[in-house]
């Protein structure tokens, strides 16, 4: 097929519109000088000036919230009664998502339906700028070595938190290598060693299932897979 294809474009507007916000040069401009900041104050407003100048983002991450929320009064009308009763515990809802759905992510925290979540690999678009994260939130992120600054473009919302929060930089991965879309080889290879994929991917998928085992099922710290993932993965907690 069309590379063209692999950009997902549907015909309605809203999309189109949000996609030319997000290709803007003006829009890369400032997200790389969100990366490149060297200090936290220096990132918070290169990141408030790219909250503000993304109308379109900030409005699709507030309606793929109400999406997810929908979702959620479905499952507890569900398990209110009929053959599902009582078999889904909607008190302890955790939430991920990568790219903008890692925006998404965070900005569900704020709602009481959701306990913790997980924002892979997005900028934290919506308005948690202008907040503190007060529930568990894992940030992860590739690891990009040739600009300055912190690696994790969402630092700011890690030190500001009052919850239990962390961050992980994945060594080698880029933006799309969190996905399965480079295991179609033939389609969209990219630059990535898709023949490290499967070590890659077991520890995110590990680090995943540590957060949310801990922080929705109780689970002891003591399975952390922090000591098996040798210099591939780098993780910060704001307990230590």
């Amino acid at each position: 097929p069309d590379q063209a294809y692999l950009y997902t474009r549907p015909t309605n507007a809203v999309y189109s519109s949000r996609n030319e916000e997000a290709t803007s040069i003006r829009t890369e401009a400032r997200k790389d000088k969100v990366l490149r900041a060297n200090t936290v104050d220096e990132r918070t407003s290169a990141y408030q000036t790219l909250v503000a100048q993304s109308p379109l983002h900030n409005e699709s991450v507030k309606t793929w919230c109400f999406d997810n929320l929908s979702v959620i009064a479905v499952l507890d009308s569900l398990n209110a009664s009929g053959p599902m009763q009582a078999m889904i515990n909607t008190n302890n809802v955790g939430v991920l998502g990568h790219s903008l759905g890692g925006a998404v992510a965070g900005e569900l925290l704020q709602y009481s339906d959701v306990k913790a979540g997980i924002n892979i690999d997005g900028f934290q678009f919506g308005s948690l700028i202008e907040s503190n994260l007060s529930k568990p939130f894992l940030f992860i992120a590739a690891d990009r070595p040739w600009v300055g600054g912190s690696s994790i473009s969402n630092d700011i919302f890690f030190y500001a938190s009052s919850s239990d929060c962390y961050m992980a930089s994945f060594k080698g991965f880029q933006h799309r290598t969190f996905t399965d879309l480079g295991a179609f080889e033939n389609v969209y290879s990219g630059n990535f060693d898709w023949t490290k994929s499967s070590t890659f991917h077991k520890n995110l998928r590990e680090l995943v299932l540590w957060f949310f085992n801990k922080h929705l099922k109780g689970q002891s710290d003591s399975d952390n897979p922090r000591s098996d993932f040798g210099d591939s993965v780098k993780l910060w907690d704001s307990n230590k």
